[in-house]
């Protein structure tokens, strides 16, 4: 139980620099190319950049997730966070504090600012942390709202990305660690079928990637029915009736 409870997440995630290079097509984390616009490593833009989902469902899909993960952020009581979550290597402290990095970045994607690396080293907790995500959360929903959000080319790090991509990349980040937080703290996460599918069209095209690094376990067996969800959180490796031990 112990290896297998270890091939669960291992709290990284799928907005690290490297992890992004690499599914831009560059194979040595240590080469950081300039990146002209269009997002081309090469004299054409590569296809995996695609965004998971058509531009003009992005504003909905982040408005319902950031909605959604607030509600279970407002839900977080400060006795919890402390508490183990489906992500070995992040107790319910560490969890927050990525789901903080991560709206930060879907805020600062939407308005067209630079996204750092250093953002995801950052210790952004504090005792206002709900709040700061709420604050985070509207001002992102807000900004994807302008359809000239849809138009830029994203800087992260060093590195320029189409926005939708950005976008459908992180509002599937917070799905999945959305869900992971509503587990470890006994609340429910209501993850509409629309953006369920778009995280998993994410994870589905990311998981070899993402498992080689280390981001993604092995996948968790589900049923041939289970909803779009729990699809997705079998791919990412995780046990979609995990639950926090009563030992």
């Amino acid at each position: 139980m112990g290896d297998e409870r270890r091939e669960r997440c291992r709290g990284r995630s799928v907005a690290e620099p490297e992890f992004l290079l690499r599914r831009a097509g560059v194979e040595d984390p240590g080469h950081r190319p300039s990146v002209a616009r269009g997002c081309r490593l090469s004299s054409r833009p590569d296809p995996r950049l695609r965004p998971t989902v058509c531009v003009m469902q992005l504003h909905q899909l982040v408005a319902t997730v950031a909605t959604e993960t607030s509600n279970v952020v407002r839900g977080v009581k400060p006795d919890q966070l402390s508490a183990p979550t489906p992500c070995m290597d992040w107790d319910v402290r560490a969890l927050a504090n990525h789901l903080l990095q991560v709206i930060s970045a879907l805020n600062l994607a939407g308005r067209g600012e630079p996204v750092p690396d250093e953002l995801w080293a950052r210790d952004l907790m504090s005792e206002e942390w709900a709040e700061r995500f709420e604050g985070e959360a509207r001002q992102a929903v807000e900004a994807w709202a302008d359809p000239a959000a849809l138009e830029n080319m994203v800087s992260m790090g060093s590195n320029e990305m189409p926005a939708p991509f950005v976008a459908s990349m992180l509002a599937s980040d917070l799905v999945i660690h959305g869900w992971d937080l509503a587990r470890a703290t006994g609340q429910d996460y209501h993850c509409d079928d629309a953006a369920a599918e778009i995280a998993h069209r994410f994870v589905a095209d990311t998981g070899e990637q993402g498992r080689g690094m280390g981001i993604y376990a092995k996948p968790v067996p589900v049923a041939d029915e289970a909803s779009a969800l729990d699809r997705s959180l079998g791919l990412s490796g995780r046990d979609p009736q995990w639950a926090p031990s009563t030992q």
